[in-house]
C-alpha cells in the first residue's frame, strides 16, 4: 500500500445513527428501498401509518451512509442524497454518520461498489437462506477495514471516477435510444408485412370460441395430467419436464394440442401469448390462461406472429380506464381484428418475410446489447484500479 494511504476500521470513520419515530395512523410515510449492485436508494412505496405493521421507522437524513442488512452481499449500499432526506426506512437498513474530516462520502460509496467487497461482506452474513435472509449485521460492517489516501487524493479519485461514469452513462443512454429506435422500426416493418393483405376480419372467423383454463392446485406428485400455468411460460418457452401436475375430473375438455395459442389474462404478462408445440405429456392449462384454437383457414404460426404485433397490442390496450394497460378476456379476444388473406400461400409468404425481418432484428439487437454490456463492465474494472492506487 502507498505510504500516503492508511487503513481505518469502519467504526473509526462512521458512527451508527438512529432517528426512530413512532408511526401515527393518519400520517403518510415515504418508504425507501435499496437496489442491488450499487444502484442506490429508491422510493419503494408511500403508505399511511395505519397500513404499516411496524410501530417505529427510522427517519433518515441527507449525507448518512446506508446499507441493506439482507442484501449487502449483493451490493445494496448507498448514501442519502438530497431527494431522500426525511424519508423512512425499516430497521433492516442501518444508517451511519460519517467523519467528513477523514473520508469523502463518494469515495466510501465507490469503495462499497466493488464486487470484491461484496464477496468479503458475504463471508460475514448470517441467515437461514442465502437468497432472502442473509443478514449483514452492524458489528461486522463496523469491523471492516478500508484503505484511505489523504482527503485531497480521495476527492481527486472521486472526480475521475464520476467523470468516467458520466461519459459511460451518456454512451449507454445513446445505445438505449438506438435500441428503442430499432424496435420502433422493427414493429413498423412487421405491421406492414401483415397490412399487405388489405383485409381485416374478426378472430372469431378464423378461430373457435376462446376457452378459459381449469381451476386446480398444482402438485409435484403425478396425480393427473401436467398443469401448465402462466409462470411455467418463460421467454416464449416451456420446460415441460418441470411443469407440475393436477387432479382433473374431466381433463379431455382441457387437454392442450400442438398449435393451440395460450394467452395470459392476468398479472404482469396480460396479453402475452404462447404457441403450444412439442407436447410430450397429456397436459391441461390453468384458469388464468385463455386457449385459442385456429380453424383450417389460417396458419397457427401466422396467427401467433400477428399476436406479437403493435396492431394487436393497440387493440387490447384499455384506453377507457386511462391507464393504458392491456386488458384481455375471451369476448375481447374473439372480436379482435386481424389482417387476413384466404390464400394460405399468401399467409406463408408473409410469415417468411416476418421471420426474415425478425432474424435480422435479433442480430442487430444482440450486437447493440453486447456493446452496452462492454460499457457496463468497464466501470467495475476502473473501480478496481482506483482502489489499487493506479488511477
Amino acid at each position: 500500500m502507498n505510504k500516503d494511504w492508511k487503513k481505518y476500521k469502519i467504526d473509526e470513520i462512521l458512527s451508527q445513527t438512529k432517528n426512530l419515530i413512532e408511526i401515527k395512523p393518519n400520517e403518510t410515510y415515504k418508504l425507501l428501498g435499496l437496489r442491488l449492485e450499487g444502484n442506490g436508494l429508491f422510493v419503494r412505496e408511500i403508505k399511511q401509518g395505519i397500513e404499516i405493521r411496524a410501530n417505529q421507522l427510522n427517519k433518515i437524513k441527507k449525507g448518512d451512509f446506508i446499507y441493506s442488512r439482507l442484501f449487502a452481499w449483493k451490493g445494496a449500499f448507498d448514501y442519502v442524497r438530497d431527494e431522500f432526506g426525511g424519508c423512512f426506512v425499516s430497521g433492516e437498513f442501518p444508517t451511519f454518520e460519517i467523519n467528513n474530516s477523514i473520508i469523502d462520502i463518494d469515495f466510501l460509496y465507490f469503495y462499497f461498489n466493488q464486487s470484491k467487497i461484496w464477496k468479503e461482506v458475504e463471508q460475514y452474513c448470517i441467515g437461514v437462506t442465502k437468497a432472502s435472509r442473509n443478514r449483514f449485521k452492524e458489528q461486522f460492517f463496523l469491523s471492516l477495514e478500508i484503505p484511505l489516501p489523504p482527503l485531497a487524493e480521495q476527492k481527486r479519485i472521486v472526480a475521475k471516477l464520476q467523470s468516467v461514469k458520466q461519459k459511460i452513462n451518456s454512451i449507454k443512454q445513446l445505445r438505449e435510444k438506438q435500441e428503442r429506435e430499432i424496435i420502433d422500426i422493427y414493429n413498423s416493418k412487421i405491421d406492414k408485412c401483415f397490412q399487405k393483405t388489405n383485409k381485416k376480419i374478426a378472430i372469431s372467423e378464423v378461430c373457435y370460441k376462446p376457452q378459459y383454463g381449469y381451476t386446480a392446485s398444482a402438485s409435484l406428485e403425478k396425480i393427473g395430467p401436467k398443469f401448465l400455468r402462466i409462470t411455467d411460460i418463460q421467454k416464449g418457452e416451456v420446460n415441460w419436464e418441470s411443469v407440475p401436475y393436477c387432479y382433473c375430473e374431466n381433463p379431455e375438455k382441457y387437454y392442450l394440442q400442438n398449435n393451440d395459442i395460450l394467452f395470459a389474462r392476468t398479472g404482469g404478462t396480460i396479453g402475452k401469448s404462447f404457441l403450444v408445440n412439442n407436447i410430450k405429456h397429456k397436459s391441461v392449462f390453468a384458469s388464468y390462461l385463455i386457449r385459442l384454437s385456429s380453424k383450417s383457414n389460417i396458419l397457427p404460426e401466422y396467427l401467433y406472429e400477428f399476436f406479437q404485433t403493435n396492431s394487436y397490442w393497440i387493440q387490447i390496450t384499455d384506453k377507457q380506464t386511462g391507464t393504458g394497460q392491456p386488458n384481455l378476456n375471451g369476448t375481447k379476444l374473439s372480436n379482435l381484428l386481424i389482417y387476413y388473406s384466404e390464400d394460405l400461400e399468401v399467409q406463408k409468404q408473409i410469415l417468411f418475410e416476418v421471420k426474415r425481418i425478425k432474424k435480422n432484428f435479433n442480430l442487430v439487437l444482440k450486437n447493440l446489447y453486447n456493446s452496452i454490456m462492454d460499457f457496463e463492465e468497464l466501470f467495475p474494472s476502473l473501480l478496481n484500479k482506483a482502489f489499487k492506487e493506479v488511477i
